[in-house]
C-alpha cells in the first residue's frame, strides 16, 4: 500500500501549494453563476422550461394509437396539434414535433405509416430520433411476424424535417455545451497534475529516491494516479450536485461518474506516457497536448447524415454518451458504450504504465 502513502503526501502538497484548489474553486465558480443565470433567464423568459422533466418532451400530431405506442415506450409523449406543437416547439418546450397519421391499423396496411418528425440538427435532438428508430425497428419484426400478406412491404416512412429556427435557451447551453467542456476540463485538468506530480519528482531528483524507498515504479504511478482520479471524482460529484440545485436534472449521474472517471483515466494515461517520453514539464505538456486534438474532435457537434454513417460507433462518441447520460434514458447500448469506454481506460492506462517503466528504469 505504498503508493496511497504516496498518494497522501501529493495531496497535502497540493493543498499546501493552493493553486490548483484555486483552479478547482474558480470552475465552480462559473459553473455555479451560470447556472444561477441560466435558472433566472429561464424562469423569465421561458417559465415551462423551469419544469424539466426526467426525459426529453416529443409532441405527438395525429393517431392516438401512436401517441399510445410512445408513451408505452418510455418517451416523454404529449398530444398536440400541428399549430399548438409547432409553437411550444418553437418556444422550446419540446425536443421535437412527431406527425403520424396513418399508424392505426398496422398490422393490417398495405401502405407504409409516414412518420414525420421536426427537430433540430442537434445531439438531443438525434438521441430522441435515434430511440424513435430503435422501437419502431423493434416494432417492425412484430409487424412481419403477424402480417398474413404483404410481408415484404415497407413498414416504416420514417422522414426528418430540420428545422432549425427555434430559439436557444438555458437548457440547451448547459448540457450542450458547458457541461461537455467541465467534463473535458475535469479530465485534462487531472492529466496536466499527474504530470506536475511525476515530473516534478524526476527533475527534483526525488524519483529515484522513492523507487528505492522502497516503492515500486507501478507504485509511484498508482499514487499519482489516485490523488487524480480522486480529485476529478470530487469534481464531477460537485458539477452534479450543483446541477441539481439549479434544476438542471442529471438522469443517470452514476454512469456518468464512471464515464467522467473512464475519460480521466483516459488523460493521467497520456500524462504518463508524455512525462515519460520527455522527463521535462513544458515538454510533457506539449506532448500532452497532442492527445487533445482528437478527444477535442469528438465532442464537436455532428450531422445526422455523418452520425447515421458511423451507425453503433455513435454509442463510444463522448458527446453522445455525455448528452445521452445527461439528459435522455438509460439504455443496453448507452451502457455498453460506458462499459467500454471504461475497459479502455483501463487498458491504455495499463500501457501507459509499462511504457512509463520502460522509459524511466
Amino acid at each position: 500500500m505504498k503508493f496511497v502513502t504516496i498518494a497522501k503526501k501529493d495531496i497535502r502538497k497540493i493543498v499546501r501549494e493552493k493553486a490548483f484548489i484555486f483552479v478547482i474553486f474558480s470552475e465552480f465558480l462559473v459553473l455555479s453563476l451560470s447556472v444561477v443565470f441560466a435558472t433566472t433567464i429561464t424562469s423569465v423568459l421561458s417559465p415551462s422550461e423551469m419544469a424539466i422533466p426526467s426525459h426529453l418532451r416529443v409532441a405527438v400530431v395525429g393517431d392516438s394509437d401512436f401517441y399510445e405506442f410512445l408513451s408505452e415506450a418510455g418517451f416523454a409523449a404529449e398530444r398536440q396539434d400541428i399549430f399548438d406543437a409547432m409553437i411550444n416547439y418553437n418556444n422550446n418546450f419540446y425536443a421535437a414535433v412527431i406527425v403520424a397519421y396513418n399508424f392505426s391499423g398496422i398490422y393490417e396496411k398495405k401502405d407504409p405509416v409516414r412518420i414525420s418528425i421536426y427537430m433540430p440538427e442537434d445531439m438531443r435532438s438525434f438521441i430522441v430520433l435515434s430511440n424513435i428508430k430503435k422501437k419502431l425497428k423493434e416494432l417492425e419484426s412484430d409487424v412481419r411476424e403477424e402480417r398474413i400478406t404483404y410481408t415484404d412491404a415497407e413498414i416504416f416512412e420514417v422522414v426528418v424535417i430540420e428545422k432549425s429556427d427555434k430559439k436557444t435557451v438555458p437548457i440547451d447551453i448547459i448540457y450542450g455545451i458547458l457541461l461537455p467542456l467541465l467534463i473535458i476540463s475535469i479530465a485534462v485538468m487531472s492529466g496536466n497534475l499527474v504530470i506536475n506530480l511525476v515530473v516534478n519528482e524526476i527533475e527534483n531528483k526525488t524519483y529515484d529516491t522513492l523507487i528505492s524507498a522502497p516503492v515500486e515504479v507501478s507504485g509511484f504511478i498508482y499514487g499519482k494516479t489516485l490523488v487524480s482520479m480522486f480529485l476529478a471524482l470530487l469534481q464531477i460529484i460537485m458539477v452534479v450536485l450543483i446541477l441539481n440545485l439549479g434544476n438542471f436534472t442529471i438522469n443517470n449521474p452514476f454512469f456518468l461518474i464512471i464515464l467522467v472517471l473512464s475519460y480521466t483515466l483516459i488523460f493521467i494515461s497520456a500524462a504518463i506516457i508524455s512525462s515519460a517520453i520527455t522527463k521535462t514539464r513544458d515538454h510533457a505538456q506539449n506532448v500532452f497536448a497532442v492527445f487533445l486534438f482528437p478527444f477535442v474532435a469528438m465532442i464537436l457537434p455532428f450531422s445526422f447524415e455523418l452520425i447515421e454513417k458511423i451507425g453503433f460507433l455513435i454509442n463510444l462518441m463522448p458527446i453522445y454518451l455525455m448528452t445521452s447520460l445527461s439528459v435522455g434514458n438509460i439504455n443496453y447500448d448507452i451502457i455498453l458504450g460506458v462499459i467500454s469506454t471504461a475497459i479502455f481506460s483501463i487498458i491504455i492506462f495499463v500501457l501507459s504504465c509499462r511504457i512509463f517503466r520502460e522509459k524511466i528504469q
